[in-house]
């Protein structure tokens, strides 16, 4: 009676380890898939900022640009322009227009719009790397023994996934051109 008692217990002791482990395992196989998930919305959200940020920055420097450009032709047509004044008037006339434009600055908006483009463009090659790694995580942790047979036991939908290709997802990347 005892021996028989033993002998249950130990194949129910077998069986629940054998249903933790599976269970396990499932757990594990849809943390990997969120955390796929998680890496597939993080590029799409990166991906909008690009195309939500980086053409309306583009518009502030041709804007600032063609602004620039007014200031120096009219610096420069006041300059040119004698009109029978005094070179004294024409310091005045050039004073004035530096003093109602003194901080020409398209310069610096060109370069802060390459570094927003470089961050912009550096954060979604990150995210498009951390999904490529959720991937191949995924991928061998699917494939590997135990992990197959509990996931094919427990009928568990074992999702295909395809890497993500730097070269096939860029082809949406906006143009910039002045």
């Amino acid at each position: 009676m005892k021996k028989t008692l033993i002998i249950i217990l130990a194949i129910v002791a077998v069986i629940l380890i054998g249903i933790f482990t599976a269970q396990g395992v499932k757990n594990s196989a849809i943390r990997m898939e969120e955390q796929i998930s998680n890496s597939v919305d993080n590029i799409k959200t990166e991906e909008k900022r690009r195309f939500d940020l980086i053409p309306n920055l583009v518009e502030c420097v041709k804007a600032y640009d063609e602004h620039e450009y007014k200031t120096l032709t009219d610096v420069v047509a006041a300059r040119g322009q004698n009109n029978g004044a005094t070179a004294d008037e024409i310091k005045t006339m050039i004073a004035a227009v530096a003093e109602a434009y003194p901080d020409l600055k398209s310069q610096k908006n060109y370069q802060d719009l390459m570094n927003e483009l470089a961050i912009t463009e550096n954060k979604i090659s990150d995210h498009r790397k951390v999904y490529n790694r959720n991937i191949a995580k995924y991928n061998q942790f699917v494939r590997q023994f135990p992990n197959k047979q509990f996931l094919n036991m427990a009928n568990y939908d074992v999702q295909t996934y395809e890497r993500l290709e730097f070269e096939n997802t860029s082809v949406d990347a906006p143009k910039v051109s002045f």
